[in-house]
């Protein structure tokens, strides 16, 4: 599979990785804050996870082309521990999984739909990302309630990713650098 990334595309990826990456690395604290909220917590900031998922979703609706959305995320994961998130070097495992989450979202699609079905799913996708926390923190030591409810909250809002990666993307096509009110598969 031949990729053909323009300059344009490049420059896209890393602006949208690095201002994603800087908002990533912020919202580590907010969620920290809201994961320490007694009884609610950890559905509260499992609920506010999709914030992590937008920007391979807003990449991948401007330029379209596969392996867009991975780029876009892997880029972001190494931005944000460079910026100081919170959980350092070991977010980037949830970058990781988020990567592999969208471009499976946008892959199901073979890549020709960029639509609220498709960026709405490869924002959903995304929330496989807490498997990290699985692994990592062992959490499953902690019983049921204590992975389940997350990853339930962290897929029940995931998809929430899309539309407002839309919204960007569409603010984005009326500066006139992006086509993106042609839309395939729609």
């Amino acid at each position: 599979m031949k990729l053909n990334y323009t300059t344009k595309d490049i420059v896209t990826i890393v602006v949208v990785s690095v201002i994603n990456g800087l908002i990533g690395a912020g919202w580590g604290y907010v969620w920290n804050i809201a994961a320490a909220i007694p009884t609610i917590g950890t559905a509260f900031s499992a609920a506010i996870t999709f914030i992590w998922f937008v920007g391979p979703l807003v990449t991948f609706y401007l330029i379209r082309k596969p392996g867009v959305a991975a780029l876009t995320q892997l880029l972001t994961g190494i931005v944000a521990v460079l910026a100081g998130h919170p959980a350092g070097v070991i977010a980037y495992g949830w970058y990781v999984l988020e990567a592999i989450g969208a471009e499976v979202g946008f892959a199901i699609f073979a890549y020709k739909r960029w639509d609220m079905r498709a960026m709405m799913l490869a924002g959903l996708l995304q929330a496989i990302n807490y498997a990290w926390s699985l692994v990592y923190f062992q959490v499953y030591n902690f019983g049921l309630a204590a992975w389940a409810v997350p990853w339930v909250f962290t897929f029940l809002t995931g998809w929430v990713a899309g539309p407002i990666a839309i919204a960007i993307g569409k603010a984005l096509g009326r500066t006139g650098l992006y086509a993106t009110e042609t839309q395939a598969g729609m």
